[in-house]
């Protein structure tokens, strides 16, 4: 499992701040991600890396 926190960010850039299950803290750019979904797979994606 993983949590999604929107941060404080740049007027069109936001910093999405995701913790994964083992605790770790990650901060992705959403401007880097053409979608929502792209996101969320790139979230699975590392969750997939430290199972």
């Amino acid at each position: 499992m993983f949590f999604l926190t929107l941060c404080c960010s740049a007027a069109n850039a936001h910093s999405v701040k995701v913790t994964l299950s083992n605790g770790q803290v990650v901060y992705l750019e959403s401007d880097n991600y053409q979608s929502a979904s792209d996101m969320i797979a790139d979230v699975i994606r590392l969750e997939n890396q430290i199972h």
